[in-house]
């Protein structure tokens, strides 16, 4: 049977990051984050969480290498409004996000995942999510009331 997408699956899915946050913000590693990356951690593991799920049908035990690139380089740049300071906060939020979570075990493949993270340069997410031609409709318009483009 083909695997659909579910509302019900999906808020599973943020519930269970929702929890795992509020332990990962009480770790060394999440203090060890910049002020401006703490500040936009939660809703970049939660946006991770909901893109992976929503177009690629992962929950986090099924992260790959590929689909952790596509959401960070395609899927981010296209459908989050956000700064620049956002954009250049999600490798490392989730470089560390990512540890938590294999020593939680809830992922297995932890250094599969980094090694992908690490693969990525801030200068190619932060063009991604420059180029507006790659903007869904709701980033667009996301992006006019929070940048006045």
């Amino acid at each position: 049977m083909e695997q659909q997408y579910s509302e019900v699956e999906a808020e599973k899915h943020f519930e269970n990051n929702r929890l795992w946050f509020r332990r990962f913000q009480t770790t060394r590693s999440y203090r060890k984050l910049t002020k401006p990356e703490r500040a936009a951690a939660g809703y970049i593991t939660q946006a991770f969480v909901g893109l992976a799920y929503k177009y690629q049908l992962r929950n986090p035990r099924r992260y790959t290498a590929t689909s952790v690139k596509e959401v960070v380089l395609t899927l981010f740049p296209e459908k989050i409004a956000a700064t620049n300071v956002f954009f250049t906060s999600v490798i490392p939020v989730m470089r560390r996000y990512f540890i938590f979570l294999g020593v939680q075990h809830k992922i297995s493949n932890v250094d599969t995942l980094i090694r992908a993270l690490d693969t990525i340069k801030v200068r190619q997410l932060l063009d991604g999510h420059r180029e507006t031609k790659n903007w869904d409709a709701h980033k667009r318009l996301g992006m006019q009331v929070l940048m006045g483009y």
